[in-house]
């Protein structure tokens, strides 16, 4: 793989500047924080990620497990103690770092060192080939985070910025959160105004049921009243009809026994049509 090659190299160039640091620290009283050994550190982290080609960032950002476990084993033989986790994570931070850096054109000393529950914090200033609006070259600040043995927990690439554009992205990110919090309370309150319209909907629902069952209801009536009627028409007809032959019979019977014979002498008890 091309890129343990380039880092075999680099190692060997990492391997020479902390030899350098071991022997400037030879011969001299133990301190408390030894500060050539933490630059050497940190100036070795930042060579690492420095000596990576743009063209085997996806390959690192790809790596497994294992081969992140290979790549600090063989860092870690060159005298760079670096979990897979820091370096990584430290990878990460460093290339978002570069599209505001640029490359990278200078590394200053130590600016600031301190130890907190065993562990040292490191810090570093970077020379970036890009400027900033007023012109300066742009910079950035290495923190890096370390054991007492100088094995590298964490590290950062946080670019400086002018005032200005700290106010510049601290006013456009209240403008998103105020723009997405008005957002969400105007969607909100068209919910709001269209729930308003549900039991109107639903009214107009039930009305349309009940105007169908009462015109059903209507329509049951009206049929029932028009039999009744047929039914009333066809008995008034019948009383007709029996008062005729009645009176037709009570002539006949007349007519034959010389006698006088009333339609109440006799009862029809029924009418049969053919």
């Amino acid at each position: 793989m091309k890129f343990f090659k380039k880092l075999f190299s680099v190692s060997c160039l990492l391997l020479i500047v902390l030899s350098l640091a071991a022997c400037g620290n030879s011969g001299e009283e133990t301190t408390p924080i030894d500060e050539q050994a933490v630059y050497a550190t940190a100036r070795g982290v930042i060579s690492v990620y420095d000596s990576i080609k743009p063209e085997s960032y996806e390959q690192i950002e790809a790596f497994t497990e294992d081969e992140l476990e290979q790549v600090t084993a063989m860092l870690s033989q060159q005298g760079l103690n670096i979990s897979p986790e820091a370096f990584i994570n430290g990878f990460t931070s460093y290339k978002s770092s570069l599209e505001e850096l640029g490359d990278i054109t200078d590394i200053s000393d130590l600016t600031e060192v301190s130890e907190k529950n065993g562990e040292i914090t490191a810090h570093v200033l970077l020379t970036g080939s890009n400027s900033r609006p007023d012109g300066a070259p742009r910079t950035a600040d290495i923190e890096i985070l370390m054991s007492k043995s100088l094995k590298v927990n964490s590290a950062a690439f946080n670019v400086v910025q002018t005032t200005g554009e700290k106010l510049s992205h601290a006013g456009l990110n209240t403008l998103l959160g105020m723009g997405t919090t008005f957002t969400i309370l105007i969607l909100i309150s068209i919910v709001i105004y269209l729930l308003s319209f549900v039991p109107k909907l639903l009214e107009g629902g039930k009305k349309e049921k009940t105007k169908s069952s009462t015109e059903a209801v209507d329509k049951t009536i009206d049929q029932i009243i028009a039999k009744e009627e047929v039914s009333r028409q066809s008995a008034g007809s019948n009383d007709e009809l029996i008062a005729v032959i009645s009176a037709a019979i009570a002539a006949y019977e007349s007519s034959a026994t010389g006698r006088t014979v009333t339609p109440d002498t006799f009862i029809v008890r029924s009418l049969k049509k053919h």
